[in-house]
């Protein structure tokens, strides 16, 4: 028969792979969760852009060619933080 403090220490081994278990299938969730809100998220913005003309878009520096880059993204490839002038 095991004693009381030998069966409670593997009880607490026990209960701390469960406890991790459960935090990495929560933190899993949770990334998966936030790539469906950003995606969703990039969607409506992309949305909203193309209902711009190509004036208006041109305006806040954006050609109609980028918008998937810049609404999944957030930015162009060569963007270095700058605007850039046409």
């Amino acid at each position: 028969m095991m004693s009381n403090s030998l069966h409670d220490s593997h009880l607490s081994t026990a209960a701390s792979r469960a406890s991790w278990w459960q935090t990495a299938v929560m933190r899993a969730m949770r990334r998966q969760y936030e790539r469906i809100r950003h995606r969703r998220q990039a969607h409506r913005d992309l949305a909203r852009l193309m209902e711009l003309d190509d004036r208006a878009l041109a305006d806040i520096g954006i050609a109609r060619e980028e918008l998937m880059q810049v609404t999944g993204y957030g930015r162009r490839p060569d963007d270095t933080g700058r605007l850039r002038y046409r």
